[in-house]
């Protein structure tokens, strides 16, 4: 169905505008991205198309150009809107807090490079150095 037969309230930047953008599902996200859809699928059918390339939604953080363009209806244009939208969300993920944390035991060291780690595919070695203050 395309956006101009859907009925106005199931619109993706519609709903985002009456319910706020957490109540949008992957798919309605990345429709927004993406603006539109080809000529023959929506920008909703297209955005499920991508999504259902990768098993989890998190494979989608090392997705590649070329895999993209891959997909039927996705040029560079628009596979250059979702890897910067990618690339955004990274380093969002990676802002340093400037505040001191605090280390109490294991947990409060991992949580501390986890949003930097969390999405590696192959093992690293951090250290953690630790300034003693009475």
């Amino acid at each position: 169905m395309f956006m101009k037969e859907m009925p106005y309230t199931e619109r993706p930047r519609e709903r985002l505008q009456q319910k706020g953008v957490s109540s949008l599902s992957n798919i309605e996200l990345l429709a927004i991205i993406l603006e539109t859809g080809s000529k023959t699928e929506s920008v909703v059918d297209l955005a499920n198309k991508v999504i259902t390339q990768f098993l989890e939604l998190s494979e989608m953080r090392n997705v590649t150009l070329q895999e993209l363009i891959q997909i039927n209806g996705i040029g560079i244009a628009k596979a250059a809107k979702v890897l910067a939208a990618i690339e955004f969300s990274k380093r969002i993920g990676q802002q340093k807090v400037i505040e001191c944390p605090v280390i109490r035991g294991p947990q409060d060291g991992a949580n501390l490079v986890m949003k930097e780690m969390r999405y590696l595919s192959q093992e690293h070695f951090h250290c953690v150095f630790f300034k003693y203050k009475k």
